[in-house]
Parts: C-alpha cells; sequence; structure tokens
C-alpha cells in the first residue's frame, strides 16, 4: 500500500530525530509499506534563513528569498535519506523541482500548476523510499518557487492527490482538537472531522493544517490523518468527508485568530472615488475578511477587519492626495472568534445564543460574520480567554 507521510519541522528538529523518524519508516516498509515522504526544514531553520535575508537587506528580492528557503527543506529530506540509506533502507531525495511540481511565478506564495508524477512513480517501482522537499517548487522558466508558510502541508496532499493514496501529516500535536488545548485545557480530542469544518477551522486560526492543504484534501477526495509523530497506535484525527445527518445543527470546534485590526473609511459619495479605494485595499490589505459597507445621505462608510500586518494600507491611503477626504479611523489589538459546525444560519439559534452569552459577559462585539458552517466575532483582545471559556462551556466543546 502507498500512503504519503509529512513531517512537520519540529518532528525532524535535530540529528536524533531524524534518525528516530529513519528507524519508523524502516519498520514500516518491513511491514509492506511503500512510502512518499514530505519533510519540513529542521526546527526553526526558515525562520533563521529570513532573519539573514534581513540582515543584510530590508527588502530582499522574493525570488532570491525563496531560492534561499527552499533550502531548508533540502537540507532536512538529504539527511533523512542518508539516515535511511545508513540502515539499509534504499531511499533518495528529491527537491520540489526534481518531484516534478510545477508552480505558479508568485515568489514566496506560489500555487501548484501542476505535479509529473512519473518520477516518483518510477522510484518506487525500483524500490525506493521517495523523500521529497516540502513548501517548493519550479516554475516553467525554471525558478525556484515556495508555497508559502505552512507549504509542505500543501506538497504533501498534493503528492497524495496525485498519486491516488492517502496521506498521513505527522507534527507535535495529537490531533485537531475543538479548540487550542492552551486556551482551554480539556479540549476535547477529535477522532473524525469533515473537510468543510477543518477548513474553517484552517482558515479561522487554528494551526494545526494548512488551509491550501485542506482545500486539496476536499477538491480530490484525499483521505488525511494527523497525528503526533512516531505515535505507537493511531490516536489522531481523520479528515474525511462526512455523512451529514438530515437538516443537522452542531456546533463542532472553536477556533481564535489574534492581531486583528478593523479599519473604517469615511468616504464621499462617489463610486469612482470608491471603486480606486476598493483597488488600494485589495492590493495592499490582501487578507481582509469581514468586509461592511453602509451608505448615508452623506457619505459612505466602509469596514473590513484584517490582521495587523497589512496595516500599511493606512499610510497609503493617507499618502494618495486622491483620498484627501478620506477619513480613516482603526481599532487595534482585537481577535476574531470563530465557531464551526453545520447549520449555522439556518437554525438562528446559534447565532442568537451566542449574542446573549457574550453580551451577558460585558464582550464587546465589533464584526460578526454568518454562515451555514461558522459564526465568527471580533472582539477584544483582552476578552478572548473569557469569550473562548464561556463558548466552550456552552456548546460543550
Amino acid at each position: 500500500m502507498l500512503i504519503v507521510h509529512k513531517y512537520g519541522g519540529s518532528s525532524v528538529a535535530t540529528i536524533t530525530q531524524i534518525m528516530a523518524i529513519a528507524q519508523h519508516i524502516k519498520t514500516l516498509k518491513e511491514k509492506g509499506s511503500d512510502l512518499v515522504i514530505v519533510a519540513s526544514a529542521m526546527g526553526k531553520t526558515t525562520n533563521e534563513l529570513v532573519a539573514m535575508a534581513y540582515e543584510i537587506s530590508t527588502n530582499p528580492s522574493l525570488r532570491e528569498l525563496d531560492m534561499l528557503l527552499a533550502t531548508g527543506e533540502i537540507q532536512t529530506v538529504t539527511l533523512l535519506s542518508i539516515a535511511l540509506n545508513n540502515i539499509g533502507v534504499k531511499a533518495i531525495a528529491l527537491s520540489g523541482a526534481q518531484a516534478g511540481i510545477l508552480t505558479t511565478e508568485n515568489f514566496s506564495r506560489a500555487f501548484i500548476k501542476s505535479i509529473d508524477k512519473k518520477q516518483i512513480k518510477k522510484l518506487i517501482k525500483e524500490g525506493y523510499t521517495v523523500i521529497v522537499a516540502g513548501f517548493q517548487g519550479i516554475t516553467e522558466s525554471g525558478d525556484t518557487t515556495t508555497l508559502g508558510r505552512g507549504g509542505s502541508d500543501t506538497t504533501a496532499v498534493a503528492l497524495a492527490s496525485v498519486l491516488k493514496c492517502p496521506c498521513e501529516i505527522y507534527t507535535d500535536v495529537e490531533g485537531v482538537f475543538t479548540t487550542d488545548p492552551k486556551l482551554y485545557k480539556n479540549a476535547k480530542k477529535l477522532t473524525k472531522i469533515s473537510y468543510d469544518e477543518m477548513l474553517e477551522m484552517a482558515i479561522n486560526g487554528a494551526k494545526v493544517l494548512e488551509t491550501r492543504s485542506v482545500e486539496l484534501a476536499k477538491i480530490y477526495h484525499t483521505k488525511v490523518y494527523l497525528a503526533k509523530a512516531l505515535e505507537k497506535e493511531k490516536k489522531g484525527t481523520i479528515i474525511t468527508p462526512r455523512k451529514r445527518f438530515f437538516e443537522e445543527m452542531k456546533i463542532s470546534g472553536l477556533a481564535t485568530k489574534d492581531n486583528v485590526c478593523v479599519l473604517t473609511f469615511q468616504t464621499p459619495i462617489n463610486y469612482e472615488h470608491q471603486d480606486a479605494l476598493l483597488n488600494v485595499l485589495s492590493e495592499n490589505c490582501q487578507n481582509f475578511e469581514m468586509f461592511n459597507l453602509i451608505q448615508t445621505q452623506n457619505s459612505n462608510f466602509l469596514s473590513l477587519s484584517c490582521p495587523e500586518i497589512f496595516m500599511n494600507v493606512e499610510s497609503v491611503i493617507k499618502s494618495n492626495e486622491l483620498f484627501s477626504k478620506v477619513k480613516v479611523t482603526a481599532k487595534r489589538n482585537l481577535v476574531r472568534v470563530t465557531l464551526v459546525g453545520t447549520g449555522l444560519a439556518t437554525h438562528n439559534f446559534f447565532i442568537k445564543k451566542t449574542s446573549e452569552i457574550l453580551n451577558k459577559n460585558k464582550i464587546k462585539i465589533y464584526h460578526i460574520l454568518l454562515s451555514e458552517t461558522l459564526i465568527t466575532f471580533t472582539i477584544n483582545y483582552n476578552n478572548k480567554q473569557k469569550a473562548v471559556e464561556v463558548l466552550v462551556a456552552e456548546f460543550g466543546l
């Protein structure tokens, strides 16, 4: 049976850990499994490489940065291949390019266009355990690219999708929990979670899986298993399609995202002006997630929430003469709290009950977003812990 394994940076942070992973892979091979292994950079290698680049330049070329960061994963996979060959397991390390991963030219956040699986299939047939560097690929013009933070998850699921086999992702957590155990120590570990629920959890702050990897798994119906590295028994979380009961309504989990800002723009009523503003926002605030537009007799009030990393949009607006009449206000140090489940918009009990709980506990709400699969509130950061505790208790998470 062919399986794709992915090992996160914390699982391969030292030579001792790499050798332990190699021994584990040997055991699986002896039991008859064919394996493709995807590995991340060792420990905090990526952060260290980024720091070195910015020590030299405050604005390094993204192309050169991708070339630099790709070396982190290549270091891991070559060391793991050496460790496997040393204990009698026939192994070979491949860069993203050698593994046939073709990407777009979006340096630092490239998207996979296609994967030529012929080389990997050939090597497996020849008896190799194939070790692929995660997080990277190559453009049609031959440039090295990286897939963005968490890109090794995306590499692993993408390979499993084209190879039509399960994907097992191993990291330093035991699985997917109803909420972050660091915020609520009695959070429950889920044995199963659906693609849609996992996708909402990932988008809204749960750090166990990268969002794009979950999207790929859903599109290609790839079974994903998430667990702690070197586990002795299958005690992690399976991410699969989930059979839904007729008109089911349920809250499955809670995720939080820190460092959120709410920006509000008061503009004159002028559609050309409004279009220009939206263009600037889309270019400089690419990750905004909640968007409100209110029109009064004399003004438009445009409000959005975004990660504080994109706060440069405020200075861009103020420095542009076209927007001289735009008043910008910013509310910083906020957090988004998201309840994930099914039937949350159909059954108004959930939004009503959640609002009542937060209001009762004097937790001010700045934005609310509601859909069938989520209820999201933007609140002050200093109310984060209280909000998590009361919502988890109310819905039994």
